[in-house]
């Protein structure tokens, strides 16, 4: 896969996708090189100013 510090790897290996689950504003989905799939949904809230 490449170095754990050269980030631009993750990049390349994370595919962007539409988050499947309500509510979520980001979804990444990768398969390793051993056939398994992962996939990472993201919920980003704004930071409410007081």
């Amino acid at each position: 896969m490449g170095s754990l510090q050269d980030y631009s790897v993750f990049r390349r290996w994370w595919k962007k996708e539409t988050p499947a689950a309500r509510g979520y504003t980001k979804s990444y989905s990768a398969t390793t090189p051993s056939g398994d799939i992962l996939e990472a949904d993201f919920n980003f809230h704004e930071k409410k100013s007081v």
